[in-house]
């Protein structure tokens, strides 16, 4: 009978396939620390962030108009059709004012090329033999490694410590940021809109008329409504006024030919319940 030859691991073979060999037991705790980060921004991005943001859309609107939020408070989920029109608002303007303004589209491309170098220069770093020597040589040479790596340490403490409210509280604020800007522009282009009246108007604007038993009392553009109030915009004022029993319908512009005033004959806000 022939001997099997038993073969014996050497040291250096063992610490090799151990350093190979992962422990999922090591990967656990990252998993578990990058789940809360990640649901984290995925909250914060697809609710919070665009509620906030509807809800300032919606806020500058009626403060605009000198009209009390809480006359006209909406449900959670009309907040987010409103930031759904703050972000198209807010692109269209930022895009316009981009290529109109020479200062603002140089400092937008100069930072685009900024970053750009920086990429390119972390990638020349990266293949350069001469910066892969150096950090050869730091790894080997602890008395220069370790008071390096105490300092960086420390670099990056101290400046998470100071910047991150800073960058946090820059990240909360943007969306109220957004929601806002969107609204002084449908502001200003209400109010062309506005004092064009119900007959006339580019957009073709429908205006609203207020019946009580079958008679017209008020016709303007409507702002905010809900099932208690009204409340509408005519001869360059807000009036908000209670519907009761009031029925609100739906006025297309007449024809050119055609004048009508924005209020019928014998008619004035002082007339009607106003709040």
């Amino acid at each position: 009978m022939k001997k099997e030859k038993q073969t014996i691991p050497l040291p250096n073979e063992e610490k090799s396939t151990s350093k190979n060999q992962t422990n999922p037991e090591k990967r656990a705790p990252l998993k578990l620390l990058t789940i809360p980060i990640i649901t984290t921004l995925i909250g914060f991005i697809s609710y919070w962030a665009p509620y906030v943001t509807g809800l300032t859309y919606y806020q500058t609107l009626l403060s605009a108009q000198n009209i009390p939020f809480h006359l006209f408070e909406r449900q959670s989920s009309d907040y987010f059709i409103y930031a759904h029109y703050a972000f198209i608002e807010a692109s269209s303007s930022w895009i316009s004012l981009i290529f109109k303004d020479t200062k603002i589209f140089l400092f937008i491309m100069g930072a685009f090329a900024a970053l750009g170098l920086e990429f390119f220069i972390l990638n020349w770093l990266s293949n350069c033999k001469k910066s892969k020597q150096l950090v050869t040589k730091l790894d080997s040479n602890n008395l220069l490694s370790i008071p390096l790596a105490i300092l960086l340490l420390a670099f990056l403490a101290a400046f998470l410590i100071t910047f991150s409210p800073v960058l946090i509280l820059i990240i909360l604020i943007i969306p109220g940021i957004i929601g806002e800007y969107a609204a002084e522009q449908t502001v200003k282009e209400n109010k062309e809109i506005y004092s064009q009246g119900c007959i006339e108007n580019k957009k073709d604007w429908h205006c609203t008329a207020v019946l009580d038993k079958n008679q017209e009392i008020f016709r303007g553009f409507l702002i905010a409504s809900s099932n208690e109030r009204i409340a509408l915009f005519l001869d360059g004022r807000t009036i908000i006024f209670p519907l009761d029993d009031k029925v609100l319908v739906s006025v297309p512009p007449p024809d050119n030919t055609q004048s009508t005033s924005s209020l019928p004959e014998n008619t004035s806000p002082q007339n009607s319940k106003t709040q």
